[in-house]
């Protein structure tokens, strides 16, 4: 229950003892930020090739989307290092910290990733067109 102690910590929690402490919040932020950008712009091939491997032909819509869990651990000077990333992060609300967390990180992202209506049926009839095509090795200039 208390914010300073344990390994989970709120942003809120981590902000207050920055400020305590007479650090830079924002500075540290972008660190942060940086060190997870790089994270994912060197994974993005795999990511992407994956994706198209799964969802060929979703170029109207988002098909999925992961949510990845990065631990962080900081040094004695601030500075940050990616210890590990999950790409399948533990739900799990066993504690207080991990309910309120995790709540508000399942609604920010519901809300983040929801895209306007798309017809279903005419997305499977295109993919089973393109499939077909493929099959048949049918120029788009014959159709």
């Amino acid at each position: 229950d208390n914010d300073d102690c344990g390994s989970k910590r709120k942003f809120c929690a981590i902000n207050n003892w920055l400020r305590r402490r007479n650090y830079e919040v924002d500075e540290f932020w972008q660190k942060i930020d940086d060190i997870i950008i790089k994270t994912v712009l060197s994974a993005w091939p795999m990511l992407k090739h994956n994706y198209h491997a799964c969802f060929p032909a979703h170029d109207k819509i988002q098909a999925c989307f992961e949510i990845l869990g990065f631990d962080i651990l900081v040094d004695s000077k601030m500075k940050p290092y990616v210890l590990e990333v999950n790409h399948s992060p533990s739900y799990h609300t066993h504690e207080l910290v991990d309910r309120q967390v995790k709540k508000a990180l399942i609604r920010d992202t519901l809300l983040m990733v929801s895209t306007p209506l798309a017809d279903k049926k005419q997305i499977l009839r295109e993919d089973r067109k393109r499939i077909k095509q493929r099959l048949l090795k049918v120029n788009k200039a014959d159709t």
